[in-house]
């Protein structure tokens, strides 16, 4: 118990020692409160992942309503959500930094022409051009390409075909009637 200084009322010095270990002892609570949502919320979390209903896992934790339980998951998915987006972030930059690396050890050797034949510049001039595609596909430099295709096409799948690998994962479609319509 913390000592009080200057107090001329045992009285008033034991009323204060009484207030500082009520607060601590509600931060106690609170913590151990708080550590028993969580284990909850992961639980509602698991089991809804598990397929049951928010009523379920209301009636199974000892909620009085769905509303609770749903509003607990959802919690949970953005904290996962914002997790899981923090760790492909790191993983980018780690691997940028990893082909940074890389592209500098060929920046070197390419400086040193008189050792290198010409096969060898021209691999090296490759690789480092591979690299820099690389980096920028895992920045989002690249514009998507526009692929235009004229005449009937008869899925999604065959227009994604068409374009090609150098399309990249987008693909826009307008669809105008044709004279059949």
């Amino acid at each position: 118990m913390p000592k009080i200084v200057g107090a001329k009322n045992k009285k008033k010095a034991r009323k204060v020692e009484v207030i500082v270990e009520a607060t601590s002892d509600r931060h106690a609570y609170a913590s151990a409160r708080a550590i028993k949502t969580k284990e909850r919320q992961l639980e509602a979390f698991k089991l809804r992942r598990a397929g049951a209903t928010y009523q379920d896992i209301a009636d199974r934790l000892g909620y009085a309503d769905r509303g609770t339980v749903h509003r607990m998951v959802l919690d949970e998915m953005a904290l996962l959500t914002l997790t899981y987006a923090e760790t492909v972030e790191h993983v980018r930059q780690m691997e940028v930094a990893r082909l940074d690396d890389l592209l500098l050890g060929l920046m070197r050797r390419l400086t040193k022409l008189d050792t290198l034949s010409a096969s060898e510049h021209a691999q090296v001039v490759q690789a480092a051009l591979r690299i820099q595609e690389r980096r920028a596909r895992l920045l989002g430099l690249d514009q998507p390409t526009l692929v235009e295709h004229s005449g009937a096409v008869d899925s999604i799948a065959q227009l994604v075909m068409a374009a090609g690998p150098e399309a990249g994962a987008t693909v826009s479609v307008s669809a105008e009637p044709t004279e059949a319509e």
